[in-house]
C-alpha cells in the first residue's frame, strides 16, 4: 500500500471490458476450472474468510486484526446448479431466462499468475483473450440457499462470513477491497435499476452485467413508440458514478485545519466536509460551493489529493486540499447540514488521529465507535492546559476513508515544513 493509496483504490482484476459482449468467451470462462465467483448476500455484503484458519472471523474482527479476511470464492461447479441456461446470461437483448436464475456479472481478469503482462488486443487479433482466471459475482438476494452453500464451503460460521464492509474493512486484506468495490457497486446499480428511464418498461442485464436494456417484448410493443434508449448513447443505461468532493480546508496560514460534525455522527467525531459534484460544475468550483454552503468559509487553491470508490452505492470520492480566505469566520445557518465546525490547530488533529478507532462509520456502528473514542488515550505532550478540552473532543474517520488520509497529509505537510525551521 503506497503512501496515499486509498482503501478500494486498488483493483487486480483486467476488466476486460472488449469481453463484455462476447458471449462465447463468457460462456466458456464461467465453465472453466480457473473461474472464480465472489458471493454477494441480500444486503450486498461479500463472502470472506480467515485463510489459516488460526482464529475464527468473528475473532478477527471482534479484535480489529488489519488485513486478515480475505475474499471468498465458489468454482462453476458451486454454482452451475442455478444456471440451467448459462449462454442466456450474456446474450446482447435480455432474455426471458434472466429471472430464472441469480444475477451474474463479468468483473474482470485476475492476470497475476498468468506471466502474460498486459492483455490489450493486438492489431487484427481480435479473437485475442487474455489469460488468468476469470473472476464473476453473483448476487444471492432471492437465493439464501446459495448463501448458506458457500459460507459452509469456506468453513462454515467459524471460517467464512458476509462483511460488512463500512464497519469490518479494516480487517479485510488491502488487495481484495477494489474488487469489492466494483462487485459490490455493480450489482447494487443493476438492482436499483430494473426499470428504464427513458420509457418506464422493465429492463434485463445485458452485456455481462455492464448495460440494461428493455425487456424486448415491450421494445416492440405497440402500445408505445420504441424506447429512444435503442438510438444512440443514452448514459442511464449504463452503471453510474456519482462524484463527491471531500477536501482538507487549512486556515489561511496553515496553522489550524478546518473540521465539521453532523448530529447523526457518534459523540465528539469530526470529518473533512464534503458534498456532491453538481451537474456543470468543476471539481474546483464544486470544493468552493460546498465549503461555503456549510462553513460560510471562502477558500481558494483547490488542490487534487486522490481518490477512493465508495461502493455504498456508487460514490468516487475526489479528496481535495484548500485554503480559507484570511477574514473566514464560520457560519451554519446557509443549508444547517452540519451540528458544528471550526477550525483545529496541529496538536489538536494530531491527538485526533492518534486516538481513532479502528472501527468503520456506518450507522450501526455507531455505538461502538463511540465507546472506542471515550475509551482512548490521547498524547497531550506539549499542548496548553486551554487546549486539552478541544483534545478530548475531536476524534477523526478511520484509515480506511479518504478523509482520514487527507488530514493524516495536512498533519505530515506541518511535520515537513516545522522540521525546516
Amino acid at each position: 500500500m503506497s503512501r496515499f493509496e486509498n482503501f478500494f483504490g486498488r483493483g487486480f482484476l483486467n476488466r476486460a471490458s472488449w469481453l463484455r459482449q462476447d458471449g462465447d468467451y463468457l460462456t466458456k470462462a464461467c465453465k472453466s476450472d480457473e473461474a472464480r465467483f465472489v458471493i454477494l448476500d441480500g444486503t450486498s455484503n461479500p463472502l470472506v474468510r480467515k485463510e489459516d484458519r488460526s482464529k475464527g472471523v468473528k475473532d478477527v474482527v471482534k479484535e480489529k486484526l488489519e488485513g486478515e479476511l480475505t475474499l471468498a470464492t465458489l468454482t462453476w461447479k458451486d454454482v452451475s446448479p442455478y444456471y440451467s441456461s448459462l449462454s442466456s446470461m450474456f446474450l446482447t437483448e435480455p432474455s426471458a431466462d434472466l429471472a430464472t436464475a441469480p444475477l451474474l456479472i463479468f468483473l474482470g481478469i485476475d492476470e497475476r499468475g498468468s506471466g502474460q503482462g498486459d492483455a490489450l488486443p493486438k492489431a487484427g487479433d481480435t479473437g485475442f483473450n487474455p489469460a488468468g482466471d476469470p473472476y464473476f459475482v453473483v448476487d444471492t438476494t432471492n437465493y439464501p440457499e446459495l448463501a448458506a452453500k458457500a459460507k459452509e464451503a469456506h468453513g462454515g460460521d467459524e471460517h467464512a462470513m458476509f462483511v460488512d464492509l463500512r464497519a469490518e474493512l479494516l480487517s479485510v486484506d488491502f488487495e481484495s477491497t477494489g474488487v469489492m468495490a466494483e462487485a459490490r457497486a455493480l450489482v447494487d446499480w443493476n438492482k436499483k435499476n430494473k426499470f428504464c428511464p427513458g420509457c418506464g418498461n422493465a429492463t434485463g442485464s445485458v452485456w455481462a452485467g455492464w448495460k440494461r436494456a428493455c425487456l424486448p417484448d415491450q421494445i416492440h410493443s405497440t402500445e408505445r413508440p420504441p424506447c429512444i434508449s435503442k438510438k444512440g448513447v443514452h448514459n442511464f443505461a449504463y452503471p453510474r458514478t456519482d462524484p463527491v468532493v471531500i477536501m482538507a480546508v487549512q486556515s489561511h496560514d496553515g496553522s489550524k485545519l478546518l473540521l465539521g460534525r453532523q448530529k447523526a455522527w457518534p459523540k465528539g467525531f469530526f470529518s473533512c466536509l464534503a458534498g456532491f459534484v453538481e451537474p456543470g460544475e468543476s471539481v474546483e468550483e464544486s470544493v468552493k460551493r460546498e465549503v461555503w454552503e456549510e462553513a460560510g468559509v471562502r477558500v481558494d487553491n483547490v488542490r487534487y489529493h486522490s481518490s477512493q470508490p465508495w461502493p455504498f452505492p456508487g460514490s468516487l470520492m475526489l479528496g481535495c486540499m484548500a485554503t480559507a480566505s484570511e477574514d473566514a469566520q464560520i457560519r451554519l445557518d446557509l443549508d444547517n447540514e452540519l451540528e458544528h465546525c471550526d477550525f483545529y490547530d496541529y496538536a489538536s488533529v494530531k491527538a485526533g488521529l492518534e486516538a481513532t478507532s479502528k472501527t468503520g462509520i456506518s450507522r450501526h456502528d455507531v455505538e461502538q465507535i463511540q465507546k472506542a473514542s471515550d475509551t482512548a488515550e490521547l498524547k497531550k505532550e506539549g499542548v496548553e492546559a486551554a487546549e486539552k478540552d478541544s483534545l478530548q473532543k475531536v476524534r477523526m474517520p478511520p484509515k480506511t476513508a479518504i478523509a482520514h488520509t487527507l488530514i493524516r497529509a495536512w498533519v505530515e505537510e506541518r511535520e515537513k515544513e516545522s522540521a525546516k525551521l
